[in-house]
């Protein structure tokens, strides 16, 4: 879980920073934010069948780090935007799976998910933080460009593959009917609660993907320098960790539903305080209540969804999710807030505080709807 996470944290903070220093346009990077959300879509789906009845989960977990990883390193030289994003692309659809897998392995040996869980995740985002400062210590040293960050990148993935080969074994399990584990997993959503949980953690990420695709954009403009953005923004991953490992704790007392309501929050909170923009401590305010925004509505969820899917297809229904929230809303929001930015741009110039209202009221409707509509299972499905 630390060695995923350090992957994601060496190229996440600085990738859109990157593209625009490669003389990309807003539609192109866009397009070139949209295939991590695209590969989310497409490729967690396969291999969470792959894991549920053909191969053992951590082989399987092997096998795509070590692709995706090399992948990384034939990106860092491409300059050009279509060779970029094709290489870039095909090495997001092998790191797409590796975090619903690496979660649906660790849920899967762990005695007690919801109690056991967070200390283990709390480690990819220890790995996150780790992963986005050594990317900046090396640019502090050597000034060189973002692009190291795929080289780095690379490096932890391969890393990471050779790593997982040593977890325990943790083979499929295949339904006695036959039934594919993608089925079970759909057949979730005839359940209108589950439905309805799916579809509103959708809209969050749809207009939380913005803090994402813009934030660092934000960040730059706002004085933080070029070498040390990695490293500010890896302060909400700092704060992650101190929240995860309250979660079982928050997650007992509050509930799936206060818990996560809590999380929602969160991210309209962060919005309303970059729009009003006042000075630098509110910068990093917000940048710091990634911890709350991510582990109570994002973990908690994976936590909820464990407990109520069906024991042979538990990998299915993590990459169920992460398609329906990560995939979708990433996508969509990454062009909804493409919109947004050229809508409230003239002269070059972006009027940052008109463009964070727009997510800030969005998550603060979802929340209102999360309230009053959504009511937690207590038993798992069965699809």
């Amino acid at each position: 879980m630390f060695l995923a996470g350090a992957v994601n944290g060496a190229w996440q903070p600085v990738l859109a920073p990157y593209l625009k220093s490669l003389g990309l346009g807003e539609y192109q990077i866009a397009v070139c934010l949209a295939t991590v959300p695209i590969a989310t879509m497409i490729a967690p789906i396969a291999a969470g069948q792959a894991a549920d009845r053909w191969f053992a989960s951590e082989r399987l977990v092997a096998l795509l780090s070590l692709v995706s990883g090399c992948l990384m390193f034939a990106a860092r030289p491409i300059v050009a935007f279509l060779p970029f994003t094709a290489v870039f692309f095909s090495a997001m659809l092998f790191a797409a799976p590796l975090i619903p897998m690496s979660t649906s392995l660790a849920l899967q040996n762990l005695p007690d998910g919801a109690r056991d869980f967070p200390l283990v995740r709390a480690c990819m985002t220890f790995g996150h933080v780790a992963g986005a400062n050594l990317l900046s210590l090396w640019l502090w040293a050597t000034h060189r460009s973002f692009s190291d960050s795929l080289a780095v990148a690379g490096l932890l993935a391969l890393l990471n593959a050779a790593y997982t080969l040593t977890l325990p074994n943790t083979p499929p399990r295949r339904d006695p009917g036959g039934r594919s584990a993608i089925g079970r997993a759909a057949g979730l959503l005839r359940d209108p609660g589950t439905a309805l949980f799916f579809a509103l953690l959708f809209l969050v990420q749809l207009f939380g993907t913005s803090y994402y695709a813009r934030g660092p954009l934000f960040l730059l403009e706002s004085g933080v320098s070029r070498e040390g953005l990695s490293a500010l923004m890896s302060i909400g991953q700092v704060t992650e960790i101190f929240v995860v490992l309250l979660l079982p704790v928050v997650f007992g007392r509050w509930g799936a539903k206060g818990t996560i309501a809590v999380g929602i929050g969160a991210w309209a909170a962060r919005f309303f305080l970059w729009s009003s923009a006042p000075g630098f401590a509110f910068l990093v305010s917000a940048v710091a209540l990634h911890g709350v925004c991510f582990a109570c509505a994002r973990i908690a969820a994976t936590i909820y969804v464990d407990r109520i899917a069906p024991r042979d297809a538990r990998s299915s229904v993590q990459s169920l999710m992460s398609l329906s929230v990560d995939g979708s809303g990433n996508f969509l929001g990454n062009f909804l807030i493409g919109a947004v930015v050229t809508h409230y741009s003239a002269g070059g110039a972006v009027a940052w505080p008109s463009v964070w209202l727009v997510p800030a009221i969005g998550c603060a409707a979802v929340l209102a709807v999360f309230l009053a509509a959504f009511r937690p299972r207590r038993t798992p499905l069965e699809a």
